[in-house]
């Protein structure tokens, strides 16, 4: 088959064309390959959903006499997490961090928190807005509202680590 070509058949000039159709063609299928395997080998970062539901499900349902601050903290935070807070306070803002992190993502019923996020270069910001209800943990301290900063890791456990975080009211 010959194509674009008024040349008799037998020509050179449906050889070129043919040999032009297969060379394009054949550059096509490697570039298309090349960017297969550039897409499947990219470190992408999971998103952060996927720290935050697992951050969440470490604190879960255990009570605070229950939990081990310091593994907590080892576990999810940047090192350098609660620089300029007292120790008690800033453990204290991390564990209510996973409570509202599991309520939010792990617990299906939980419509009386919400969250918001944002990302930016290597950090994200998830905020909790909670409506506690009555008996829950955050209408025992009066909280309203628990802003999360992450920074992004090549740690490939853990993508996400806390870098900060406020509670509000």
């Amino acid at each position: 088959m010959r194509f674009g070509s008024s040349s008799p058949a037998g020509s050179s000039g449906g050889r070129v064309v043919s040999v032009r159709a297969a060379c394009l063609g054949l550059l096509l299928v490697v570039a298309l390959l090349i960017s297969g395997l550039s897409v499947g080998c990219g470190s992408s970062t999971p998103p952060i959903e996927d720290t935050l539901g697992k951050f969440g499900a470490a604190v879960g349902g255990a009570r605070q006499d229950q939990m081990d601050f310091e593994k907590l903290k080892a576990d999810w935070a940047t090192p350098d997490y609660g620089s300029g807070q007292q120790s008690q306070q800033a453990l204290f803002a991390l564990y209510m961090a996973g409570k509202a992190a599991d309520q939010a993502l792990n617990q299906p019923k939980a419509d009386w928190i919400k969250y918001e996020k944002g990302k930016k270069g290597g950090n994200a910001t998830v905020t909790f807005r909670i409506t506690p209800k009555d008996g829950s943990i955050f209408s025992a301290v009066s909280l309203s509202q628990i802003t999360v900063e992450f920074k992004k890791t090549d740690d490939t456990e853990r993508p996400w680590r806390i870098q900060a975080v406020s509670l509000g009211t």
